[in-house]
């Protein structure tokens, strides 16, 4: 069936707080802004919070997560912000946290720039970014494309994980006894509980150890 269209943008009131520059081009912005943990929508460069402790441990652990993984895997490539996906031509310019893009559709990652959906996309949600990460990037995922969408609530202590269905539309993976298993990437799964223990978050080997399971 036919992708829908991505609807126009209604921002948050967080959002329209932290708008830096507007009637800005995308390509002005991919060269003076991106690198600087900015995003793009609809002409206005939105400048993002900076991250939490928090925010960089769970950022980090699914980095070493995600590419030892990739690497033993060989299913796709990894990116992370301020790398700058772009699901349309007409869509907002957005730095998810982490974004995967499996190898048969590598002709979308461009030097400074993921030009359509990613297959997976993870937001690591902060206080200030809750409506954006729930709402804005929900909806813009969905109707932009995107398979999977990982959401952390760090301070919730919980995950949430969304696979899309052939109409379109988002629907909840439920978690088995606490873990996930992606449909996107084979052989993946994770014990979320593990997304709350500090010591292991900080643990490149037990990481690594852990994706050898998912494998063996």
């Amino acid at each position: 069936m036919a992708r829908p269209a991505i609807m126009p943008t209604r921002l948050s009131q967080s959002s329209l707080r932290q708008i830096i520059a507007r009637d800005v081009p995308f390509e002005a912005y991919l060269s003076d802004y991106a690198g600087a943990y900015a995003e793009w929508v609809e002409g206005m460069v939105i400048q993002m919070s900076p991250a939490s402790a928090v925010h960089d441990s769970l950022s980090q652990f699914f980095v070493i997560l995600l590419r030892h993984f990739l690497r033993q895997t060989g299913l796709g490539t990894l990116r992370a912000a301020p790398m700058v996906m772009r699901m349309q031509p007409d869509a907002s310019g957005r730095e998810p946290d982490l974004h995967i893009v499996l190898n048969e559709r590598a002709a979308i990652l461009k030097d400074t720039l993921t030009d359509g959906p990613a297959d997976v996309v993870i937001e690591i949600v902060s206080p200030e970014s809750q409506d954006r990460d729930l709402v804005e990037k929900y909806q813009e995922y969905e109707a932009g494309g995107v398979r999977e969408y990982w959401i952390i609530h760090p301070q919730r202590q919980q995950a949430d994980f969304y696979a899309l269905r052939a109409d379109g539309l988002y629907q909840r993976i439920e978690l088995r006894d606490g873990r996930f298993e992606s449909r996107v990437l084979s052989r993946f799964r994770l014990d979320t509980a593990v997304l709350w223990d500090r010591d292991f978050l900080e643990a490149d080997e037990r990481i690594r150890v852990l994706v050898d399971a998912m494998l063996a």
